[in-house]
């Protein structure tokens, strides 16, 4: 069986590298010089066109799309999906996060559905992001809402539940974490960020992060390995480094960041391609191996 990772890079992770906005065409090409597969655009409509600019660069590139957005409602997820379908040859997905009311689990659940059936109509696939301050920011209401939705696609930014959850390391185990494990039964496709219990981002490199590494290095086997189990011959999965600029970024008491993320951006890629290489060599190697 043929199965493929490509991995992609977050546009709104590289609006700001040290501390300056630089010229879009010049992150594009970096992008591209990197053998990143696709870009991630975030669409913010009430926001600055950046975002439009972006998106305008793109046609000049090679690379594969994908949009995220934050609707609160069908009629604010229409203008997305409009812009999606503008794409249809190189977009892979829309990932949503949910900005939606989950006190009435059944209501929010149906307003979902009903973006899924736009997004069928139109050619769209459609990822649900595991986000804080979404409908998805704890693990009990997304599998709520997988009640509703037995085949809703998840965009797993585990990051999320880590700090808004404040687990420790051993709960990115699946074999020990039976919400992640059925979550990750649902997940599409897979964003790449280290955090900590109490740090959404924080640097790899760090010597107190360590154990923070190797367990998402885990969580991404693990991801990989349950998704590759059930994907269909010649299927892509999408692994998005989405390293966010501040105040993700955690900053010193000038405001400087204490890491380069565009050089962590890389260092994901090469975790990433390092994991899945692993699995294709192998089918299911020891994790020993598969983040030595």
């Amino acid at each position: 069986m043929s199965l493929h990772l490509d991995v992609f890079q977050s546009m709104w992770a590289m609006e700001c590298f040290d501390g300056r906005r630089a010229n879009i065409a010049d992150h594009l090409e970096r992008i591209q010089a990197a053998d990143f597969r696709g870009a991630d655009v975030l669409v913010v409509p009430e926001a600055s066109p950046f975002d439009g600019l972006w998106l305008d660069a793109l046609h000049n590139t090679d690379l594969d799309l994908t949009l995220t957005a934050s609707p609160v409602s069908t009629d604010s997820f229409e203008p997305v999906l409009e812009l999606a379908t503008r794409w249809l040859d190189r977009l892979r997905h829309v990932t949503v996060i949910p900005v939606l009311d989950t006190s009435d689990i059944e209501a929010c659940a149906q307003t979902i559905q009903d973006w899924y059936t736009l997004a069928r109509s139109a050619g769209v696939n459609l990822h649900i992001e595991t986000h804080r301050g979404s409908a998805t920011q704890n693990p009990s209401d997304v599998l709520a809402l997988l009640q509703y939705i037995p085949d809703m696609r998840i965009a797993g930014d585990f990051s999320h539940f880590v700090v808004g959850q404040e687990w420790e390391p051993e709960s990115l185990n699946p074999a020990v974490n039976s919400a992640l494990a059925t979550l990750l039964e649902h997940t599409g496709s897979l964003q790449g960020r280290v955090a900590s219990a109490e740090q959404v981002q924080v640097p790899h490199h760090f010597p107190q992060h360590q154990e923070w590494v190797t367990a998402f290095k885990q969580l991404w086997f693990d991801g990989f390995s349950r998704w590759r189990e059930r994907a269909a011959d010649h299927s892509r999965m999408v692994f998005l480094c989405e390293l966010g600029p501040t105040p993700y970024a955690l900053t010193d008491q000038r405001g400087h960041e204490l890491s380069d993320r565009w050089q962590e951006a890389l260092q994901l890629k090469r975790w990433a391609e390092q994991v899945w290489l692993e699995l294709d060599q192998q089918g299911k190697p020891a994790l020993a191996a598969a983040v030595a």
